[in-house]
């Protein structure tokens, strides 16, 4: 007869090998998708709806505008810093000095700062 006890159940975990390797590549891919489809529906739906509705018209569009590109930057944000530290993580994965040979971690910080300095210090304030 069998228990399963807290002790039963930690060996048998503990006895498998549980941990799997984060595929870096495809979260990459899938935050630099969302980034770019997220850019594309903002410009070219969202944006074109609001003024075929009027609602550029409106005196609290400014406003709305704001909050909207305001929560949009930060997600942009979280998207770069992800999509940055994945490549980071993958360059390093192929060669330890490869990322200071060819510039590619200069490159994509870049990436960043430009975001950052867009979203932070260039963005009105009310």
């Amino acid at each position: 007869m069998q228990f399963f006890s807290l002790e039963n159940i930690l060996m048998h975990v503990a006895s498998k090998n549980i941990s799997r390797s984060v595929d870096w590549q495809v979260i990459v891919f899938a935050m630099l998708g969302f980034w770019l489809s997220a850019s594309l529906v903002l410009d070219f739906v969202i944006m074109p709806s609001m003024y075929g509705a009027g609602m550029m018209n409106q005196p609290d569009f400014g406003s709305m505008g704001y909050g909207l590109f305001w929560i949009f930057n930060r997600i942009e944000v979280l998207c770069a810093a992800g999509i940055l530290t994945g490549l980071l993580v993958l360059r390093q994965g192929q060669n330890q000095f490869s990322l200071l040979n060819n510039g590619s971690q200069s490159r994509w910080s870049l990436l960043l700062a430009g975001l950052l300095l867009r979203s932070q210090w260039l963005t009105p304030t009310s």
